[in-house]
């Protein structure tokens, strides 16, 4: 060919990158549904009658659930198993997506509304805390302190039968606020039940969409891609699974927290304190906005002393507000004495059970013997201690312009080094440090949030008891996998998949 006919290599240039931006387009949409195909999988693999993820109990939703066939187990576990690994591809991917592009928000909450809808209409997943959540709240409708009394003293046995049965004869840890809440839905569904848990779902749904519009407010005030943000914060699995699917009140929380946050990063430091006051009393944590927001209530160079006092003014502020939300409901400051009810659960998946726990099967080994309740007792304190000690270097590293993400941090630290550590602790953290979505904090997220979401795995505990040492290995490997690996992995896991789901469309790469 002749030479004087070939374009310019500027002219040529320009063509590769409009060829390279269309084939990033076309990839936003094939993205979504492969999500959206992974939460549906999900939902069919936990709706199926006799799957190994529902309660196996008449009523227990309002659809599903009704034989215990072998076909139907396998095909749920199957489609659940499936649905997971899609989910957690497609996120990758629009992570990926995310950083490459100016996706715009509007196209990300059409994408996580087709990836809900799956989820809040199958049976909650992953945990039954909304069956406790219920009946809390029916206690309350019968004038019995649900901070007294576990569901046993409940006269209607469908409601104690639903909860896991280590919570069933204990109070709750829940704070005043949320327990009314959870008693309104009741009334609201004249007793239903399942009704009321579903409401509780859609209540935890809007804390996440609350938390959202906070995140892309607080990262673009920061000078970061609110887009982004919101993708690692909103639409990451965890959030999906461990937060929307089994309604877990940590979503209102959140939602709270993080527009507390971001009302107080405006100068309106009151009105945040009161804000993380209201998440509080739904779940302590919350307290931790409070905070930071005491810290960082005088902008500039301030002396550590009246930096402390300002957080203690912050403190007392909230501790006011909460007073007057229990006493105005009738709970007073009762609820305050069960914050420690989550720690009866002996959790492997916890760091510090699980270095107990391995340390008292070395010493069994070498003929040491030991207490293992001693040992669990002590890591435990030194656990605490360490969350102590992160929190209050992580308080004194912030700064106004990154308080959000040291105050994630925090939560990380206090989820991670707890008595029990749980999926949904992590989405605290999680949500929080992902208004400054830089690379490094990408990638911890992401091996984070991988790592639990193989720790949501139903049956996964019992696997980490029965194989101490390659359990823990293999939820390890993939999270470093997912965090490291080169970005381009993550496009052509989902390319194949989605090649895989239908092979008529082509895509590139």
């Amino acid at each position: 060919m002749n030479a004087d006919l070939l374009p310019p290599n500027g002219l040529l240039l320009r063509l590769a990158g409009a060829v390279s931006r269309a084939e990033e387009r076309l990839r936003f949409p094939e993205t979504a549904a492969l999500g959206a195909l992974g939460t549906l999988l999900v939902a069919v693999g936990g709706t199926l009658g006799g799957s190994p993820f529902d309660l196996r109990q008449a009523g227990a939703w309002f659809f599903g659930m009704a034989s215990d066939s072998g076909p139907a187990r396998v095909l749920g576990a199957v489609a659940l198993y499936a649905g997971l690994v899609v989910s957690v591809v497609a996120w990758l991917q629009l992570v990926r997506l995310a950083r490459s592009e100016p996706v715009r928000l509007r196209q990300l909450a059409v994408v996580f509304v087709a990836w809900v809808l799956p989820l809040v209409v199958a049976p909650p997943l992953f945990s039954r805390d909304a069956y406790s959540y219920a009946a809390d709240g029916q206690m309350a409708a019968e004038g019995v302190s649900p901070y007294r009394y576990g569901p046993l003293v409940l006269a209607d046995p469908s409601y104690v039968e639903k909860v896991s049965p280590i919570w069933q004869a204990t109070p709750t840890p829940y704070g005043p606020l949320f327990v009314a809440i959870a008693e309104g839905d009741i009334d609201a569904t004249g007793h239903g039940e399942v009704a009321a848990i579903e409401l509780l779902r859609l209540e935890a749904l809007a804390g996440v969409v609350l938390a959202g519009i906070a995140v892309a407010d607080l990262a673009g005030r920061a000078g970061y891609r609110p887009h982004l943000a919101v993708t690692l914060a909103v639409l990451n699995p965890v959030t999906l699974y461990d937060l929307i699917s089994p309604g877990h009140n940590d979503a209102l929380m959140m939602g709270f927290l993080l527009a507390g946050l971001a009302v107080a990063s405006r100068g309106k430091k009151v009105a945040g304190v009161l804000l993380c006051a209201v998440g509080a009393a739904i779940k302590a944590p919350a307290l931790i906005g409070a905070v930071y927001i005491g810290w960082h209530w005088q902008p500039g160079p301030v002396p550590w002393r009246r930096r402390g006092a300002h957080v203690a003014a912050a403190l007392g502020l909230a501790a006011v507000a909460i007073g007057v939300v229990s006493s105005g409901l009738g709970f007073g400051w009762s609820w305050v004495w069960n914050l420690g009810t989550p720690a009866i659960v002996h959790s492997v998946t916890t760091p510090t059970t699980a270095v107990s726990d391995l340390l008292s099967q070395v010493a069994g080994l070498v003929g040491l013997g030991g207490s293992g309740s001693v040992l669990l007792s002590f890591f435990r304190a030194v656990g605490l201690l360490a969350a102590a000690a992160a929190c209050a270097w992580c308080l004194w590293r912030s700064r106004a312009s990154n308080a959000t993400w040291y105050a994630g941090l925090s939560m990380l630290a206090v989820a991670a080094l707890s008595p029990t550590l749980q999926p949904w602790y992590v989405a605290w953290g999680v949500m929080a440090m992902a208004v400054l979505p830089g690379r490094g904090t990408q990638k911890l997220l992401m091996a984070v949030s991988a790592y639990m979401i193989v720790a949501t795995i139903p049956d996964y505990e019992p696997l980490l008891s029965s194989v101490p040492v390659l359990g823990p290995a293999f939820a390890i490997a993939v999270a470093v996998l997912c965090a490291l690996s080169p970005t381009d992995v993550p496009r052509q896991l989902a390319a194949r998949l989605w090649r895989s789901a239908s092979p008529s469309v082509r895509v590139p790469g």
